[in-house]
């Protein structure tokens, strides 16, 4: 298994709240009595997939709980159910934004933060002067390429940083350092911002 494959498991701990029967997957109406599963709107991004929280994890993988899911809960399965299908469509903007969330390496680090109890307001987090000259003279290099490789190159470097920024998220909340890990996720947002501008600078079939 690659070292950044997300770890699928079966982490709902989830009855349903009229007969108590086990909920293994995410759902609208529990299986045993047609009662609709109200407490599916409790669960985080990570519960929502039925997978361990992590800040790395792979986009395919994801991709396909995702539709999967989507199959399961669309709420054209219960347009003849007026109340039901009202409940679907919470759960289905439920679902969508949880996917949104662990897409981002941004908001999945600070899900993973917040999934272990710890604040995971951004704004509580400082960045070092120094790594931020560093970026602000990176995105000062993009404005002033002349030439897409050098692009390229600051891309590839940023990507590399990403992986090891995330990785540094989840030692820092594994050793109970919670505001290191939320300076971390500042820099997770300084080097998105980054990716972004240099993105611009290149034509769109290089993506």
């Amino acid at each position: 298994m690659k070292k950044d494959a997300v770890v699928v498991e079966n982490l709902f701990t989830l009855n349903c709240t009229h007969c108590r029967h086990l909920i293994t997957r995410i759902q609208v109406v529990c299986d045993a009595c047609s009662s609709p599963l109200v407490a599916i709107k409790k669960l985080n991004a990570f519960e929502i997939f039925g997978i361990k929280p992590s800040t790395t994890l792979d986009p395919k993988t994801l991709k396909r709980l995702f539709l999967d899911a989507q199959k399961q809960i669309h709420p054209d399965r219960f347009i003849r159910e007026p109340k039901t299908f009202t409940f679907a469509t919470e759960v289905t903007a439920l679902l969508n934004k949880s996917f949104a969330v662990l897409s981002c390496p941004l908001q999945r680090s600070l899900a993973f933060i917040a999934a272990h109890n710890h604040c995971a307001d951004i704004n509580n987090a400082t960045l070092d002067p120094a790594i931020l000259d560093h970026l602000l003279e990176k995105r000062a290099q993009i404005d002033t390429a002349e030439n897409t490789s050098f692009v390229q190159d600051i891309l590839t470097e940023i990507s590399t940083e990403l992986k090891k920024s995330l990785a540094r998220v989840a030692s820092h909340i594994e050793h109970q350092l919670p505001k290191k890990s939320l300076e971390e996720a500042a820099f997770i947002s300084y080097l998105l911002r980054v990716q972004k501008d240099a993105k611009k600078k290149l034509p769109r079939t290089h993506f």
